[in-house]
């Protein structure tokens, strides 16, 4: 390697500083490519010195590319990642890890084969089966049914309001947020309560307009559980239709619409009017219901015959649900949800930023449920229809 081009170096320098000035100033070349000055200087440092010149050797680099781009390594895993799919077997990355070395001859370690998997677009995550159970034949028919049921809404009633009604549920004390906090001076902070406090369950419907007017339920609950479903029922509800939901939609400002009303098909949405039995129920209800349905039944009758009279009926029983018939008796058509299917519903968006409001402004001390009552009353005016 020889330098092609330096200047001079400063008066009174000594000769190695000389040619360590003149390596670092000057535009050096090795082999037609330009090396960088720093690389130069460190290899030729001891060589200034008096010192024997070490062999600089390449470190090289890891065999990423190559091994990632290896298809037959990548069909090879997938391929068996597939089998324990179908025998229905768990495989942890240390279990793929010895099916490699023994059955690939795969000399690489572990960490490696993280990464090619995750290149594969595998991740380690818990999994949700929900994504499994929308994919299913039958929730895919009912999703499609009430696509085509909505869109033939908007096609035959130009002047048609969905109402989107659905429950959620608030603590006394809120949920834990973040806020700033000084280590240094503890008696500043805030003093969180040990617990969330007393759970209020919520009941509201809206449309385009917002939310609507004289709908709001909160409900004081009994127990802490944070599964809704616990506390609310078929009679409140069905009360809650009754005295709030279908005065508000039988309001002028929907004397004009044809209103639809959308909602899912938790348990207590869908109370059934004369609801057939089942093989598991008492006999007296087998005979009660087949006395209903003026079918003729021999006393001494075990269950087994008593459903053979029974399920020839079903087929021609049409489910009715009492919800669906109150609001018919008033002209207002209710379409539901499919199962899974909970983002067709806006009113699951406006919650996020109800219960975030609640959250920040709500009183870490406060034990005053009208305090609750109040707050969200006030998160609820805020909430615009533009969010």
């Amino acid at each position: 390697m020889s330098p092609q081009s330096v200047r001079p170096a400063p008066e009174g320098t000594s000769s190695a500083e000389e040619e360590e000035t003149h390596l670092a100033d000057g535009e050096l070349f090795c082999g037609g490519k330009e090396v960088s000055r720093g690389t130069v200087i460190s290899i030729l440092k001891p060589y200034l010195r008096g010192e024997e010149l070490r062999s600089y050797k390449s470190k090289g680099g890891r065999h990423k590319r190559p091994l990632f781009e290896d298809h037959f390594l990548k069909e090879e895993l997938g391929r068996q990642i597939q089998q324990y799919k179908e025998n229905g077997e768990y495989f942890t990355l240390d279990k793929l890890f010895q099916f490699a070395r023994v059955e690939l001859e795969y000399n690489y370690g572990r960490t490696t084969l993280y990464s090619i998997l995750k290149s594969m677009g595998f991740r380690y995550k818990l999994e949700n089966n929900r994504k499994i159970l929308m994919e299913r034949s039958f929730i895919i028919a009912k999703k499609i049914k009430f696509l085509r049921t909505y869109l033939q809404y908007l096609k035959n009633y130009p002047n048609v309001k969905f109402i989107y009604l659905d429950e959620t549920w608030i603590y006394r004390y809120g949920s834990q947020q973040k806020t700033w906090v000084n280590d240094d001076l503890p008696s500043t902070n805030y003093k969180i309560p040990k617990t969330e406090g007393k759970r209020f369950t919520i009941l509201h419907s809206g449309c385009a307009y917002g939310f609507m007017e004289g709908c709001a339920l909160l409900l004081d609950t009994k127990n802490n559980d944070r599964d809704y479903h616990n506390t609310m029922n078929g009679n409140v509800f069905k009360e809650w239709v009754l005295n709030q939901l279908i005065p508000a939609l039988l309001s002028p400002m929907f004397s004009q619409d044809k209103v639809v009303v959308i909602m899912d098909n938790a348990p207590y949405h869908s109370v059934q009017l004369d609801k057939p039995p089942t093989l598991s129920a008492k006999k007296e209800n087998l005979q009660n219901y087949l006395i209903s349905k003026n079918i003729a039944f021999d006393k001494k009758f075990t269950k087994k015959q008593l459903w053979e009279l029974i399920e020839p009926t079903l087929a021609n029983s049409p489910v009715q649900y009492e919800i669906d018939t109150l609001l018919g008796q008033h002209g207002i058509d209710v379409l539901r949800l499919p199962p899974y299917h909970c983002q067709y519903n806006p009113i699951e968006h406006a919650w996020g930023y109800c219960k975030s409001y609640y959250n920040k402004h709500i009183h870490l001390n406060t034990d005053d449920k009208d305090r609750v009552a109040n707050l969200w009353a006030e998160t609820l005016f805020s909430y615009t229809p533009e969010m």
